[in-house]
């Protein structure tokens, strides 16, 4: 199966196609797409489909090694999330793999350190519009806000507060996305207490 039919597959597991044991069956294939095939981004569904369908399908009572091994593939995922150009997912769809999973977030910022380039420093804000707009990274809310105090957090969340014309207006306005300036200025405040 190539990657259109798989993201059709897995958005359709459960409700009018298969069960959880004819999704395990896939999920190994479905998850190696995920990671490496940009055709699965393009596809008709959204990069989390994948961790969509294995919360519809019982991912919290599957048995301890398949979760922990869902986990270890979904910290895999994380470095070329914040870090790559083309990343195999967005930052967005990892929350909702964060918050399927229920995988402890804090590690994975603990280690996301400046310097931060403007490619890294567009995924914080996609983070910060994600958690505070209440659409992924629920789970790992305690996690994000200790992150968001972190000092060098704060402080590249408040350059982007002082220079947000030029964010907005300038020749970085994809950079931004749409994120809240409400919400920038929640994080801002959570890094001030």
């Amino acid at each position: 199966m190539d990657a259109s039919d798989l993201a059709i597959y897995a958005f359709k597991a459960g409700l009018t196609m298969g069960n959880a044991s004819d999704f395990k069956y896939f999920l190994p294939r479905i998850l190696e797409v995920c990671a490496t095939d940009p055709k699965w981004r393009r596809s008709e569904s959204m990069d989390a489909t994948a961790f969509v369908a294995m919360d519809r399908l019982g991912y919290a009572d599957w048995p301890h090694v398949q979760q922990e091994a869902i986990r270890c593939f979904t910290v895999a995922l994380w470095s070329d999330v914040v870090h790559e150009p083309e990343p195999p997912m967005l930052i967005h769809d990892f929350g909702i793999a964060v918050d399927v999973t229920k995988l402890d977030l804090a590690p994975l910022l603990a280690a996301w350190t400046p310097p931060w380039p403007n490619l890294e420093i567009q995924r914080i804000l996609y983070l910060v519009e994600a958690y505070l707009s209440g659409e992924s990274f629920l789970t790992a809310g305690p996690a994000v806000e200790a992150w968001l105090t972190n000092e060098d957090v704060a402080k590249c969340l408040r350059k982007v507060h002082l220079e947000w014309e030029l964010f907005v207006d300038g020749e970085l306005t994809d950079f931004v996305w749409d994120l809240s300036k409400d919400h920038l200025d929640q994080a801002i405040a959570l890094g001030s207490t």
